[in-house]
């Protein structure tokens, strides 16, 4: 069982292998309590979040499509969820919001989106001017805040968010 890919250990889980859920779950355990951690900074609230995600999971499995990343499919729901808390701790306490939180990083904004859907937004972008496109990747692909955009590019800030918008 551990040489199989991921996607095939999904599959088995789908169809009631228990032991591959075992496998999938040593697999990704440390690695998404990690990513839980470095957002939300707080044991009792990553806790929550984790294992409402392993909830998640168990509950859509059937939604997952082999033909696509596990990987992405997990840190999605990830994502969602910590997105989620920050939602939730926003309406309860009153809180700033962090918009960075809702920045995908590359590896998970293509996965959350379905292929075709991902191939058509890839499309659009691809009509837009070099500069516009270049600023819309940089920040929504690979995370990168307005400043860090406008450096790179050796562009001020306030082009960079007009850019965006």
């Amino acid at each position: 069982m551990y040489k199989l890919k991921d996607e095939e250990l999904m599959e088995l889980y789908i169809s009631g292998d228990f032991a591959a859920f075992n496998e999938l779950y040593s697999r990704y355990s440390k690695k998404l309590y990690g990513y839980i951690m470095n957002k939300v900074k707080s044991m009792n609230e990553a806790d929550n979040i984790f294992q409402e995600l392993f909830y998640k999971i168990h509950k859509h499995r059937d939604t997952f499509d082999s033909r696509f990343s596990l990987n992405a499919w997990i840190f999605t729901i990830c994502h969602n969820e910590i997105v989620n808390h920050f939602r939730n701790n926003k309406k309860e306490n009153n809180s700033v919001y962090n918009d960075e939180i809702l920045v995908n990083n590359s590896a998970e904004l293509p996965k959350k989106i379905d292929k075709l859907r991902y191939d058509q937004i890839l499309e659009e972008i691809s009509k837009l001017p070099q500069d516009q496109r270049e600023t819309i990747k940089l920040k929504f692909f690979s995370g990168l805040k307005s400043k860090e955009i406008a450096t790179k590019l050796q562009k001020k800030d306030e082009l960079i968010r007009k850019l965006i918008s």
